[in-house]
């Protein structure tokens, strides 16, 4: 019997292993890369038969990683928005926005290259469509006055685009529930240590935001992101709930002196496939930025050989 998450379109349409999804990119990035050298020079040859001065056409175009790069500084251009209140007169918004939004984006550029779509304009629109999943309408006018030189069609002509591109998979699911989850079962788990718990649950938070940077939603589960988001805020608390949850003697697991053994092996190994998930886990969050300033030079070097590269098609003053 599968699990509530398991027949998640997350689970099902956005679930990747490691190497799945270096390929995803891979190969996302050769057919945008071959599609603008085509139209690049096909914008060459249109401009010289009209007689049009010569078209630079790109000699060197972002590879995967540069795409990478740039998706997650917008991605981390979301929070800074949301943190500087600057889509609701300085009020909070609701927790769960930012990250679907986030989620949203990270999406979009597993189905479309960085080439077809500057992030800079699919950005606010996914953060627009996120504020409308969670019940939080945002006014169209009051939005885009909130954003240097947009206007309502750039976000509601590509609305519906966008929405294509993610196969209307809006639900998005929330690790941050996940993440509650665990603050439970640790309480349960060290009734005396509530201070302690809470202190952990906010620095767990902390790690949480970071892993919204990070590929870990794409191949690992809410649950385990979230456990090891508790981990890496205090080792040893996790360690107490563990020690209940995966006892190790074979007496709690229900052994006899038969079989004994035999079924200390299974909590064991079990704890053992756990705790090498966690470390994988951390893993991917470690590797991503802080904030959006991390890795600056990089974004700027990878945006400008976007902007040079970009398929001319999406230009309106191109010959195309």
């Amino acid at each position: 019997m599968r699990t509530a998450y398991e027949a998640t379109s997350q689970r099902l349409r956005w679930t990747y292993s490691y190497e799945e999804l270096e390929t995803v990119r891979q190969e996302l990035s050769d057919r945008a890369v071959e599609q603008c050298r085509r139209n690049w020079d096909t914008e060459a040859s249109l401009l010289a038969s009209e007689g049009s001065a010569n078209v630079k056409v790109p000699k060197k175009f972002p590879s995967p990683e540069d795409e990478r790069l740039l998706v997650t500084f917008y991605a981390a251009s979301i929070r800074t928005i949301i943190a500087e209140g600057m889509l609701n007169n300085g009020r909070s918004l609701p927790s769960a926005i930012e990250g679907v939004a986030i989620t949203f984006l990270k999406r979009f550029y597993l189905r479309t290259s960085v080439l077809e779509w500057h992030p800079k304009v699919i950005m606010p629109v996914c953060l627009f469509l996120a504020g409308k999943v969670c019940n939080h309408v945002f006014d169209i006018d009051n939005y885009v006055a909130s954003f240097n030189k947009i206007k309502r069609d750039d976000i509601l002509g590509v609305e519906y685009l966008v929405l294509q591109t993610l196969r209307f998979d809006v639900i998005v699911p929330r690790i941050q529930d996940a993440l509650h989850g665990w603050f439970l079962k640790l309480q349960d788990a060290n009734p005396s240590g509530v201070n302690r718990i809470e202190a952990a649950y906010l620095v767990a938070q902390s790690h949480l935001k970071r892993s919204r940077l990070s590929d870990a939603e794409f191949i690992y589960t809410p649950s385990q992101i979230a456990a090891t988001c508790f981990r890496m805020a205090d080792a040893r608390l996790f360690q107490t709930a563990l020690d209940k949850l995966l006892p190790l003697d074979a007496e709690s697991q229900g052994g006899t002196e038969s079989n004994s053994g035999q079924q200390s092996l299974k909590p064991l190994l079990a704890r053992e496939s756990l705790l090498d998930i966690l470390q994988h886990v951390q893993n991917a969050i470690e590797s991503a930025p802080l904030d959006a300033s991390s890795e600056m030079d990089k974004v700027k070097a990878a945006d400008k050989l976007v902007k040079l590269a970009q398929d001319p098609a999406k230009n309106k003053s191109s010959a195309l």
